[in-house]
C-alpha cells in the first residue's frame, strides 16, 4: 500500500518527473528560481525584463530588427505645435506624407526661390563667401559690359590690346611732332630761332621774309 502510494506522489527531491498536467486550482505558483535554462520556468517578473508589454509602459533597451518586415497599424500622425519637442520623435507613417505631399511640394518650391536660379538668377541679398575656393567658366564680358565679372586672361588680353593701342597712337603723335617740328621738353623749335634771330638774308632768293606768326 505504502509502495503504489509513493508511486502516485511527486517526489521533494526532483528525482521522479510528473506524468501528468499539475492542476493549481486556481492558485499561483511561487519561489520559482530565475534560471537562463530554455525550458526552466519563468517567473512574472522576468518576463517584464525580457519582453516588452503591449502597454507601451516600458522603453525598448536595443535596437529593434523587423528583419524586412512591415510595421502595421502606425497611429497617424497629427502635428501639434505645442506638443514639440518631444512629438519630434514620433514615427510618422506614410500616409502622412502623402497627404502633406502638396505642403511638401510648396515647401520645396519656397526653398528653391530662396535659392539662386538657374534660368532667371535673382540678385544675391549678401556677398558670397567662397572659402578660398575660385569661380571658374566666366563668360567674357562685351565691351559695354563695364560691371561684369572677367576672367584673368580677359583682363590680360584687353591689358596687352590697350598698351598695342596706346603705343601705336604715341608713335603716331611723336612722328607727327617731328614732322611738324614742334617744341619738345628737350628741342629747339628751329623754325622758332631762326625767326627770332632774323637768320634770313636778303640775298636768298628762294626764301622771302614776311613776318613771325
Amino acid at each position: 500500500m505504502l509502495l503504489i502510494l509513493k508511486k502516485k506522489l511527486l517526489k521533494l527531491d526532483g528525482t521522479q518527473a510528473i506524468k501528468g498536467n499539475l492542476d493549481m486550482g486556481d492558485h499561483t505558483i511561487t519561489g520559482i528560481r530565475g534560471s537562463s535554462s530554455d525550458n526552466a520556468a519563468l517567473t512574472v517578473g522576468a518576463s517584464k525584463s525580457l519582453y516588452l508589454p503591449i502597454s507601451g509602459i516600458r522603453g525598448m533597451l536595443g535596437d529593434l530588427n523587423i528583419s524586412r518586415f512591415t510595421i502595421l497599424n502606425i497611429k497617424p500622425f497629427v502635428e501639434n505645435e505645442s506638443a514639440k519637442p518631444a512629438q519630434d520623435n514620433d514615427v510618422i507613417n506614410f500616409g502622412y506624407f502623402s497627404n502633406q505631399r502638396a505642403l511638401l511640394k510648396t515647401l520645396i518650391n519656397d526653398v528653391g526661390k530662396a535659392a539662386l536660379n538657374r534660368k532667371k538668377p535673382r540678385p544675391m541679398l549678401s556677398p558670397i563667401n567662397m572659402g578660398i575656393n575660385f569661380i571658374t567658366n566666366v563668360k567674357e564680358p562685351l565691351p559695354s559690359n563695364s560691371n561684369y565679372a572677367a576672367t584673368v586672361n580677359f583682363v590680360n588680353k584687353t591689358v596687352s590690346n590697350n598698351n598695342t593701342t596706346i603705343s601705336a597712337l604715341i608713335d603716331k603723335n611723336i612722328k607727327e611732332s617731328e614732322d611738324l617740328n614742334i617744341k619738345g621738353n628737350n628741342e629747339e623749335n628751329v623754325f622758332s630761332f631762326v625767326m627770332d634771330n632774323d637768320m634770313f638774308k636778303e640775298d636768298d632768293s628762294d626764301i622771302t621774309k614776311v613776318r613771325k606768326v
